[in-house]
């Protein structure tokens, strides 16, 4: 993971843009975040090893699990937990906006494990 400061503040925050790659089939791919919010950063940084969401067909769209609002949880059986109630109109509402296809992508995978 790359962090790098853009030069940029909101709310007087400095923008970070962060590089994570990952590598598919002998080619090493990235996708980059950006986030000034100091809950966010840390939620995004604080694995050795970052999930990451992507593609198969299209490497190139890929997108950091721990970015996503209102994010899914592991249950201990592996099972994903879903936020409740309201929170999950607005986490489906905002993947669509933030992540077009790969938020389609995201809702088809969790639907596998949530019959």
């Amino acid at each position: 993971m790359e962090k790098k400061a853009t030069g940029v503040l909101i709310n007087e925050k400095p923008v970070y843009k962060l590089t994570f790659a990952f590598d598919l089939d002998g080619e090493t791919h990235s996708t980059i975040v950006k986030a000034h919010d100091p809950e966010v950063l840390k939620r995004i940084t604080d694995e050795e090893e970052e999930l990451l969401l992507y593609l198969p067909d299209n490497p190139k769209k890929s997108a950091l699990w721990d970015h996503f609002p209102y994010s899914y949880t592991l249950e201990p059986s592996g099972r994903f937990a879903p936020p409740s109630g309201k929170d999950i109109s607005n986490a489906v509402l905002v993947l669509v906006l933030a992540y077009g296809s790969v938020a389609a992508a995201v809702i088809r995978f969790l639907a596998l494990f949530n019959p």
